[in-house]
């Protein structure tokens, strides 16, 4: 017979004098994230106090790299060869970066890029803008299982989520990013 878990200490308190009734938070669900980013951006973001960046991730998109084929006809049959490898971006859903100000840290990494404010295009004199990202992929327990790593990755767009009263939503920014080579293993990054 499955057990009835039941709690009064959850209820609202309202008493006659007309009090705002309380509502607790103590019932609310602790969210855990599966995926968490991480990233060096180094001396790119000079008021960053950290040189590396760890997010956690609402959702990722999917990675792909696709490999083309290359066909070669025979007298009586078809065969194909592997060609030239494609890979696609990467769209990465963060949430709630308000109060540690990171959602400032990653536009101004997309601002290397394009700097909508002077007009400029990324200048590979001054900064090399290309990272490495590491997505950690979390068991229920936060311990991490696998990961996969993007070499040569930058900012390719940034997103803010529009912001609604009528939804009960956090904050969210999206970012897609752009890479040269995709690795995925298992365990931790190294």
């Amino acid at each position: 017979m499955p057990h009835i878990f039941w709690s009064d200490s959850y209820q609202r308190n309202i008493s006659d004098k007309g009090d705002i009734p309380v509502i607790s938070h103590g019932a609310d669900s602790v969210r855990s994230y599966a995926w968490e980013l991480q990233f060096n951006l180094g001396t790119l973001i000079p008021e960053a106090q950290a040189d590396t960046f760890s997010f956690a991730a609402k959702s990722v998109g999917p990675i792909e790299s696709v490999s083309e084929r290359i066909p070669v006809d025979r007298v009586n049959d078809k065969v194909w060869y592997p060609g030239k490898v494609t890979n696609s971006e990467v769209t990465v859903v963060f949430e709630d970066l308000l109060k540690q100000k990171a959602g400032h840290f990653l536009y101004k990494w997309y601002q290397l890029v394009y700097n909508q404010q002077t007009g400029t295009f990324y200048d590979p004199g001054i900064h090399m803008i290309k990272k490495n990202i590491d997505i950690l992929k979390l068991d229920n327990v936060l311990a991490p299982v696998s990961h996969i790593k993007l070499i040569g990755a930058y900012p390719s767009a940034f997103r803010e989520i529009d912001r609604d009263y009528g939804t009960n939503e956090m904050h969210k920014i999206e970012m897609t990013f752009s890479y040269d080579f995709v690795i995925s293993v298992l365990g931790t990054p190294k």
